[in-house]
């Protein structure tokens, strides 16, 4: 995802935000026209007519989920058969979208913007991969730009990814997120989850926005572990895109717009994402990106797959199309010299054909995947990857605290953006890739649909799976942890993966006021985090259960640690945001209130100057 290329572009400045690269309609749509301008001369064109929604008759997806993809790249063709849902119903639904645009203005031809308003046109134009510029300034071949005011997306010098699937971000998050700031509703990157209670024989429904690589496709295909299996399981609606709506009964609601997964492939294994393997295996229609590739088996192979590296390395291809036996001994077998890319992706759809008929392709499919108008959203989560400060996880009581939560977020980066691996920035909302709209215009829409849910506001809270050993080295002693570290089984405190229904059911439960908590400077975190008679209801043998399985991955002390407030962070933490926020001063005084609150509750635990 090259984000410093990626642009929207609007008539009025007002659309510019300091997140979404603005630039002037008219300068841009030029520029992007004197580059696509018989590009695709000698090429095969694709015309992709497709539906961003689960539903045709959603009232979000309906309105806003038409759109037309023109590409010159097969490989985008191919991708965007399985990420949306494309065919003649499609081009249908745009037929008859047009018409009533038609009737709606009184016009027998539309004009530019009441096209756009019928459906979206996107085009994806290559150009030549080999010889393109890469200046990073204005002489760059790769030009991604949005245009909301006509609905109009035009992207140039790519063929990958999201970069070039132009349902899946420029559409469904970038245009989207322009869409629902003008039309009162929500485009988030977002995964959407179930959390069914087999006892009740009841669901809750969870969206939770995490940066990309940061667990979301693991989390909403996770098997519960074996002595909670029982008891709950969690159903998959989405892994990356929520488009959500306030209904006329104040509730939140939320479905996932596309028809696939877009997966990081990197340890996507059985005992990471269980319910993913049967759903990128043979015969399921999975197209793998970037990966290790036999040319003659037609094998695949990734780091982190849970397989050793193969003992014949005949006819074996690294990412770049280099054969693994060219290499040197020493770095053929090397995690330090990768087989598949940090950013290798996998294209899976939900559903597939089988002999006939229509069957779930991602085995754990929520059976409201695709209802009329979505699933009724409990809680909202943020989270990313932090290896110190964020507890495990913390509940936000007040709404507007918790979106200014969520909007000073600050992660660590991963390889799913181009240059950014390993690097501490902001990502807030985990949308600073995506946002369409200015940040102002977004918090106040945000702001509307957190009040318009009145008492039904959904529960906020924040999650982080990447807590490290290493932050926790100086402090052994002081915390108790001497024997937990020396018997640590991985960098990360917190085993993850299909634990992590921990955290999602402990605010599930707080929801119901079933949970005892502790309240802190920054939210609630749990009292007796491993009393799961008390707060789930367990009997005593089944918690018994739950916690030997757990204590195979961590010690008890480590699970306290993982609660830890550390005054001296979060007083760093709030210098990052002042330094942050400053570049928002005209944001609503309802959520600079929220980091005021922020500030009074921190300054209640600094440590003394003394």
């Amino acid at each position: 995802r090259t984000v410093e290329r990626t642009f929207v572009a609007t008539n009025s400045i007002q659309g510019r935000g300091r997140l979404n690269n603005w630039l002037q309609h008219d300068e841009a749509w030029h520029k992007v026209r004197s580059l696509t301008q018989g590009a695709s001369e000698n090429k095969t064109l694709y015309a992709i007519p497709y539906m961003m929604s689960n539903h045709p008759e959603h009232p979000i997806g309906s309105k806003y989920g038409l759109g037309i993809e023109l590409t010159d790249s097969r490989y985008v063709a191919l991708n965007m058969l399985r990420m949306t849902r494309t065919g003649s119903f499609a081009l249908d639904l745009i037929h008859a979208s047009v018409k009533k645009q038609k009737e709606s203005c009184g016009l027998a031809t539309l004009n530019d913007v009441e096209i756009g308003k019928a459906f979206v046109r996107a085009v994806n134009i290559t150009g030549n991969l080999d010889t393109l510029s890469r200046t990073n300034d204005e002489t760059d071949d790769r030009w991604f730009v949005t245009f909301p005011d006509t609905r109009f997306i035009v992207h140039h010098g790519s063929a990958y990814g999201g970069n070039a699937l132009l349902g899946k971000i420029a559409h469904g998050l970038r245009l989207a997120s322009a869409d629902a700031q003008k039309n009162r509703w929500l485009a988030e990157q977002m995964m959407i989850i179930g959390v069914r209670d087999k006892l009740l024989d009841k669901s809750e429904y969870v969206v939770a926005a995490y940066p990309s690589a940061s667990g979301k496709t693991n989390t909403a295909a996770m098997a519960v572990p074996e002595s909670l299996s029982n008891r709950f399981e969690v159903t998959f609606l989405g892994d990356d895109i929520a488009w959500m709506y306030v209904g006329e009964d104040d509730q939140l609601y939320a479905m996932n717009p596309e028809a696939g997964c877009f997966g990081v492939a990197i340890d996507t294994r059985f005992d990471t994402a269980p319910n993913l393997v049967s759903a990128v295996s043979s015969g399921s229609g999975t197209i793998w990106t970037n990966v290790g590739f036999n040319t003659n088996t037609r094998r695949i192979w990734y780091e982190g797959n849970g397989e050793p590296f193969p003992d014949d390395l005949a006819d074996w291809i690294d990412y770049k199309g280099e054969a693994i036996e060219d290499r040197p001994v020493s770095q053929q077998r090397s995690g330090d010299f990768p087989w598949a890319h940090p950013n290798s992706r996998f294209a899976s759809p939900l559903k597939k054909f089988n002999q006939g008929s229509v069957e779930n392709n991602v085995s754990n499919l929520d059976p409201l995947c695709e209802h009329q108008s979505g699933v009724p959203i409990s809680a909202i989560l943020f989270g990313g990857r932090l290896p110190y400060r964020e507890p495990l996880v913390r509940i936000i009581d007040n709404s507007v605290d918790g979106l200014y939560d969520g909007f000073v977020l600050g992660v660590v980066k991963t390889a799913a953006a181009d240059g950014a691996d390993g690097k501490f920035g902001p990502d807030p909302m985990t949308m600073g890739a995506f946002f369409g709209p200015s940040e102002t215009d977004y918090i106040e829409n945000w702001l509307d649909v957190i009040h318009r849910s009145r008492d039904k506001v959904p529960t906020f809270a924040h999650v982080n799976y990447f807590l490290r050993w290493s932050a926790f080295e100086d402090q052994l002693e002081n915390l108790g942890l001497e024997e937990a570290y020396q018997q640590r089984k991985s960098d990360f405190i917190w085993p993850g993966y299909g634990w992590n229904i921990l955290e999602i059911l402990w605010v599930l439960r707080s929801r119901n006021s079933s949970t005892d908590f502790k309240a802190t400077a920054v939210g609630r975190i749990p009292e007796n985090f491993l009393s799961f008679e008390q707060w789930l209801g367990l009997s005593d043998d089944e918690a018994n259960e739950v916690r030997t399985e757990l204590h195979r991955d961590v010690s008890e002390s480590a699970v306290n640690a993982l609660f830890h407030i550390d005054p001296e962070a979060w007083v760093g933490e709030l210098e990052r945001r002042d330094r942050f926020l400053a570049n928002y001063p005209d944001m609503p005084d309802e959520f600079l209130d929220a980091h005021t609150r922020f500030r009074r509750n921190i300054e209640t635990i600094a440590p003394s100057e003394a």
